[in-house]
């Protein structure tokens, strides 16, 4: 897996880059959800769309966003509760396929 400069940021389809930490909770919440749906395998999906990413947004980096956003989400307080069961259930999907949120390098070998 490629190596992702640290802070990560999440480059949207503007070309803006956002650093997750500073990004509103919705915000946030929604463009993990896009980034698993798409990323991830069917069984894994969650309700919502599945997109198709330019070849800006590689396997490596989408895997280091779901590593990264994940990990910025765990730590806000103000999830609803949807988006807590949503996020549980992404830390679970994980969990069972041994991986630690904390090597997103494990993801790709299962993604």
């Amino acid at each position: 897996m490629t190596a992702i400069a640290m802070p990560f940021f999440w480059q949207d389809r503007h070309g803006n880059r956002h650093l997750p930490a500073r990004m509103e909770t919705r915000h946030l919440f929604y463009t993990l959800r896009m980034i698993w749906n798409s990323t991830m395998p069917a069984a894994a999906r969650l309700p919502g769309n599945v997109y198709s990413f330019g070849s800006t947004y590689t396997k490596d980096y989408m895997l280091n966003a779901i590593a990264a956003i994940a990990t910025e989400l765990d730590m806000r307080e103000d999830l609803t509760p949807d988006w807590e069961q949503q996020l549980q259930r992404m830390i679970d999907w994980l969990a069972t396929h041994q991986l630690n949120r904390a090597e997103p390098a494990q993801i790709a070998e299962i993604a």
